[in-house]
């Protein structure tokens, strides 16, 4: 099933009725006159949306004619090109009075594009239509029809009219195949002897990541799973993934318990003591930034202080950094690893005060479960008997598998403060850890790895699916561009993401299959950004994301447009979103929700009508979730892709708009 054809059109229909004719001097387009003014002004219907323009020839109410536009400002004015035109005529004799009419090539193409765009009420210009043909000639047979599509496009979004932009576009408008081309051009990098095995490397790797979005949770449930199993083996698969120093004892529990050590208010006060030049302020800076538990006020009442001293050194303004540090800090709350270390490092006497606040700070966590809370406790009540040690492991198990499961800044926080690491290098730990697993062909490995991703087919939250979608979006480089022109911490980063290293791979000595599978992933990625557009009150977003989830593969396309209000943010009162996703077992599958007045209605077209029962115990669930939101679920309805679906007109009356207009998502 093809779900860029007539079925996907008609359910996506009133998605494009939303949008607003934008208007340029030299437009041809095809209008009729609804009412007539005084001098010579008249009411105009263009493409379903009326509008005041100025007509330079006195003309009748009631006929449709070819306008051209001949100003914008101060009044959209226009003028005719074509007489009388029969509304009854065929699409082919319009067609022909346009193409005479504008004296155009009387070729097959140019009847094919002129034809389009009237039928679509699309407007254009005659360089726009000469550019047009030229390329449709150099489309191949079996391209016709997509590349059509796709100069429609490039005309309606005014996009330049070059082969290239042409080739994008048809990239990036196909809903599925993604993942499949980046198999293909994995195989192809694989056979491809030429290509420096540097780049190979790099390519590969990040082709890898792709295909795992979820190895960081996998790696952080491993992690809580391995070192409760407390087993030679298991410490042997940590130490090879960087988890603990390599040495003859394979007890990594025992390891990272020694080489704990937080306390960064400790060295905030070593800093104070230093004289406060240039550097050490910076430094200074950096560490109230990091620290785990000062709020952002707190930072930014420091920080202040920071900048004063800064800009003009003296002794008073010194003195005011070391006591807003020092007050900021007296009243900061502690973190659960800051009073883990006090505990580890606690005499007889202060113990039992420690373990209190420590309980108490357990207690009352939001991401940990009941479970893990009364885990820690119970260690918690053995620390005279067993030591610091247990409860050091029962920490490190909690958060790593919250932070798998449902991966929240805190949860990360805690867990990279418990294991001494940045939380960038926490996240190319886990990686590592995933990776060192997978590469691993012992029971122990094979098992472990299956019990975890088993638990991630049952546990598994929207907010790790969440952070697994932004982190593919990330290593492919949709925005790289942008970003290049952007000074952000991730800078750096850009060069390892995947349009990166295409580019840098069609400039290498390498096979023509190689080179065209990475330019037409370039096509693909750069035809979502050419889609994608801000005019001012109307936006659209094209997105396609490849995933693959415990082996399964999914394309997701994301397609979203819409209008603001008058105060320059979306209506998220009215809304259509579209979600086109290509499964591996349900297959095509459209996703249409819409919502009026933040009653939300599903229609869900696939051909496998089992669905259903898997639909109907998720129903409570999505409703309880959207009420959080503020939104009222009204149905879900499965459906088939070939049952009769509302027309353009009436889907426009379901959607509906409210004054200051309406919103158009399409995902």
């Amino acid at each position: 099933m093809n779900l860029s054809g007539v079925n996907v059109g008609q359910i996506q229909g009133a998605a494009n009725t939303a949008q607003p004719v934008s208007m340029q001097e030299g437009q041809v387009l095809h209008g009729t006159i609804k009412k007539l003014y005084p001098n010579q002004q008249a009411e105009i219907n263009i493409g379903g949306q009326k509008m005041m323009a100025k007509l330079e020839t006195p003309m009748q109410a009631g006929n449709t004619h070819f306008f051209q536009v001949t100003a914008t400002t101060p009044d959209l004015t226009l003028k005719m090109v074509s007489g009388p035109v029969d509304e009854k005529a065929s699409l082919m004799d319009q067609t022909k009075q346009m193409i005479d009419t504008m004296k155009l090539p009387q070729t097959k193409e140019m009847q094919q594009i002129v034809s389009q765009l009237v039928k679509n009420n699309i407007p254009f210009n005659k360089e726009q239509l000469i550019a047009a043909e030229q390329l449709l000639k150099g489309a191949n047979g079996t391209e016709r029809p997509q590349a059509l599509d796709a100069l429609q496009k490039m005309i309606e979004l005014k996009l330049p009219m070059t082969s290239t932009s042409l080739q994008a576009v048809m990239e990036g408008s196909l809903k599925g195949g993604f993942t499949n081309l980046l198999g293909n051009l994995e195989q192809s990098i694989r056979l491809d002897a030429q290509l420096a095995p540097q780049l190979k490397e790099a390519i590969l790797q990040q082709l890898a990541q792709l295909k795992s979005p979820l190895s960081e949770q996998t790696g952080n449930i491993a992690l809580g799973k391995l070192l409760g199993s407390n087993t030679p083996e298991a410490g042997q698969i940590l130490q090879q993934a960087g988890v603990g120093a390599k040495a003859e004892t394979t007890d990594i529990v025992k390891q990272l318990f020694q080489q704990f050590k937080t306390e960064p208010n400790e060295a905030i006060r070593q800093l104070l003591q230093q004289p406060m030049t240039k550097e050490n302020l910076q430094n200074l800076s950096q560490a109230i930034q990091q620290h785990p538990t000062l709020t952002k006020d707190q930072q930014q009442a420091i920080q202040q202080a920071i900048t004063r001293m800064q800009l003009a050194p003296s002794a008073s303004n010194q003195a005011q950094v070391i006591q807003e540090v020092t007050t900021q800090l007296a009243s900061a709350k502690e973190s659960i690893p800051q009073l883990m270390s006090q505990l580890k490092n606690a005499t007889a006497e202060t113990q039992p005060a420690i373990i209190q606040k420590l309980a108490t700070a357990v207690a009352e966590n939001p991401t940990l479960t009941m479970q893990q809370k009364q885990e820690v406790i119970a260690q918690l009540g053995q620390v005279q008997k067993n030591g610091a040690e247990n409860v050091f492991k029962a920490l490190v198990t909690a958060f790593s598998t919250q932070v798998g499961l449902q991966p929240t800044e805190e949860a990360t926080s805690q867990l990279s403060q418990l294991l001494g690491v940045s939380k960038d290098q926490l996240s190319s730990l886990m990686q590592n850890l995933t990776r060192t697993l997978q590469q691993q062909s012992t029971p122990f490995a094979q098992q472990m790895l299956q019990d975890v991703e088993n638990l991630q087919m049952t546990q598994l939250s929207g907010h790790a699916v969440q952070a697994s979608m932004k982190k593919t979006l990330s290593e492919l480089g949709l925005s790289l561009e942008a970003n290049i022109l952007q000074s952000n911490p991730e800078q750096a980063q850009l060069s390892s993401t995947l349009k990166s290293l295409m580019h840098a791979l069609v400039h290498e000595n390498v096979t023509n299959s190689t080179r065209n599978l990475a330019e037409q992933v370039i096509g693909r990625m750069n035809g979502q950004q050419l889609l994608s557009m801000d005019q001012g009150q109307q936006q659209q977003i094209v997105m396609q994301i490849p995933l693959q989830f415990f082996g399964k593969r999914i394309d997701a396309t994301l397609q979203w447009s819409g209008s603001k209000n008058k105060d320059g943010k979306i209506d998220s009162n009215f809304a259509r979103i579209m979600f086109y996703l290509h499964l591996e077992n349900l297959h095509e599958t459209v996703i249409d929700m819409q919502v009026q007045s933040r009653v939300v209605t599903l229609n869900i077209y696939t051909e496998n009508q089992q669905s259903q029962g898997i639909i109907d115990p998720l129903k409570e669930v999505l409703k309880a979730r959207l009420a959080e939101q503020d939104y009222r679920l009204s149905g879900v309805f499965l459906k088939k892709f070939d049952e009769p679906k509302p027309t353009v007109k009436q889907q426009s009356k379901i959607i509906g708009k409210s004054e200051d207009g309406g919103v158009d998502f399409r995902i």
